[in-house]
């Protein structure tokens, strides 16, 4: 019965599936297919050989274009185009891939339905023809990545788009990002720079009509919505073959959505776990149920606030004591498999973040809301709550909730490696651990200097001094039009090594925090420099850039609350990020018509 719900999710309605026939009806005609082979002879391809793949709209559109390829191409009766779908056997499918790769062989065209989105590896096509319309970024990527195979002496392949969705052409630029963590801004400088930032000898150019187009749908479309949020995850769900995907899963598959927008897009969601089991409510109504235990849902919602992992200590902890017989385990244990992970294991890091587990650092009311997940720390081991053990072991949907927990524990640890690797950032326990370019919050540094007062502290202005000898500088960019005049602060790139800031509005040059800021090398107080563009973006708080240590000019220090000075970048900022930083996004696409 929940087997036969959750494939019936999986196919289109009624509605949906007359559509998707009547645009295949329209693309079979003659015209149209002498005016695809036109094109193609005219962009041409890379090597003496056609190998095309076709994405079409439905299996008779792909046997129609078979046959009609067929018709017109083929010579001394040999097979040049076929169509496949999933009536077809993986055999069959292998058989004429095998022959489509084969220089002697007069096979160069193959017709398919969904089913080289993904699977059987075809590297040296150089031709891919997209024949139908799809909402979906990961599908259409999934297309694309067809014939961006790698493949000794391929130069380049030729994509030709031929339906051109204009209600979705805001697609192309999903895709060519090719970015988990795109957002309306980003991508609307993607597509204003031509994808500057591809790799080499890769050259995106998009006609002046075509970017105001969609720029426009940009502007309007509602990237962090539930109901664009559903339609990416049954998109991904039916790109994992109808199961429900866990986090993991988002890891395996190139451009799937990142699953921590599924968290932040509303207060509703606070882990991955709340957002499948709203969203499965039908097909799994056990996920509702599993989330009605308060110890359960505690657990998820604690160890979803250090996700993603910026740093690798906590989750460590998590999952040596998941392995263990009794959830238990001693520092030093931890400690030891640390070294799995990371290149310098700082046991001072360790302790710091068992205590942070152990709601140490927590304020009151955070206490309160994790108080049968907070873990057992007596400074020698640590160890799961008593509510969390009973939840894993003697409730119902036990199982079942252990694999939720172990999928939140490695995605974080999978996501920390491929962003992280095992590099030490802190300067061998020279704390604080900050890696460049990083995405990180403010109260992210409470975690990243081993901070050991209450970590809810880090908010506010813009400066914190609290874990001196370090500042942390936190700079909004681009400041909202109503924003006061009281902390509307000028604070700009001058160049990419040069920077303005001012200091908060309270602050004067011959109080204790002025002379660190401004001669802070002789005082050794290290300055770090964080920014973003926009506080916010589609009404989501965003996250800050660090940009390394900065040095004050001390002769450039003018005024009083605020103190505006400039600073040395010891890190030059990227062209590509410095572009970004600079360039105002957030009139593009409007006041124009849609």
């Amino acid at each position: 019965m929940r087997k036969e719900s959750t494939i019936q999710k999986l196919r289109p309605s009624q509605e949906q599936a007359n559509i998707i026939e009547e645009i295949a009806n329209m693309l079979m005609v003659n015209r149209r297919v002498d005016y695809i082979i036109e094109r193609m002879n005219f962009y041409g391809h890379d090597g003496e050989k056609t190998k095309a793949l076709g994405f079409c709209a439905t299996v008779k559109h792909a046997k129609y274009m078979a046959e009609e390829f067929n018709k017109r191409l083929s010579k001394n009766n040999g097979q040049v185009a076929v169509a496949l779908s999933g009536d077809d056997s993986v055999e069959v499918r292998e058989k004429y891939a095998r022959l489509l790769e084969d220089d002697n062989s007069p096979l160069q065209y193959i017709f398919s339905v969904d089913i080289f989105n993904e699977g059987i590896d075809i590297p040296s096509v150089n031709t891919v023809l997209l024949l139908r319309p799809t909402d979906s970024s990961i599908i259409f990527i999934q297309q694309l990545g067809r014939g961006l195979r790698k493949l000794g002496g391929k130069e380049f392949v030729t994509v030709l788009d031929f339906i051109g969705n204009y209600k979705k052409s805001f697609l192309m630029a999903i895709a060519l990002n090719g970015k988990q963590d795109y957002d309306r801004d980003s991508l609307k400088l993607e597509v204003a720079n031509d994808f500057a930032d591809l790799p080499n000898g890769t050259y995106i150019h998009m006609d002046k009509i075509t970017k105001e187009q969609i720029l426009r749908q940009l502007e309007n479309e509602k990237f962090m919505s539930l109901k664009y949020m559903k339609e990416s995850y049954f998109s991904f769900k039916h790109v994992c073959g109808g199961k429900v995907p866990f986090l993991v899963d988002y890891l395996k598959h190139d451009g799937s959505i990142d699953p921590v927008r599924f968290t932040v897009f509303s207060p509703n969601y606070k882990t991955y776990f709340d957002f499948a089991a709203y969203i499965e409510k039908e097909s799994h109504p056990e996920f509702s149920l599993i989330n009605e235990d308060e110890s359960f849902r505690q657990i998820m919602q604690l160890l979803s606030f250090y996700s993603p992992a910026r740093r690798a200590e906590e989750w460590i902890i998590a999952e040596t004591i998941f392995n263990s017989k009794n959830y238990s385990a001693p520092v030093d244990e931890i400690e030891k498999k640390a070294r799995k992970y990371l290149s310098f294991v700082n046991k001072t890091s360790i302790l710091h973040a068992c205590q942070t587990l152990s709601g140490t650092y927590f304020d009151t009311s955070e206490k309160t809301r994790y108080e049968k997940a907070i873990f057992n720390f007596d400074g020698t081991s640590v160890s799961f709550n008593k509510n969390t053990v009973d939840s894993l072991e003697n409730s119902r949907f036990s199982a079942q909730k252990k694999l939720w927990v172990e999928d939140l524990i490695q995605y974080n640890l999978l996501r920390y490696q491929n962003e992280f690797g095992s590099d030490d950032y802190s300067e061998n326990g020279t704390l604080p651990f900050l890696k460049l370019y990083q995405k990180y919050t403010m109260r992210d540094t409470a975690l990243l200097c081993d901070y050991t007062k209450i970590h809810s502290s880090f908010r506010g202005q813009g400066l914190i001094t609290s874990a001196k000898p370090d500042y942390f500088l936190f700079v909004n960019l681009h400041k909202d039009a109503d924003i006061k005049d009281s902390i509307n602060y000028a604070d700009k790139f001058i160049t990419p090594e040069h920077f303005q800031w001012q200091s908060p509005n309270s602050t004067t040059q011959n109080s204790e925090v002025g002379q660190n800021l401004i001669r802070n090398i002789e005082r050794k107080i290290r300055l770090h420099l964080f920014v973003r563009k926009f506080e916010k973006v589609e009404n989501i708080t965003q996250p800050f850039i660090y940009l390394g240590q900065v040095s004050t000019f001390p002769d450039s220090a003018e005024g009083n609350k605020p103190i505006t000075m400039r600073f040395a970048l010891h890190n030059r900022v990227p062209d590509e990020l410095f572009n970004d930083f600079i360039t105002r996004t957030d009139k593009m696409g409007k006041n124009s018509d849609n």
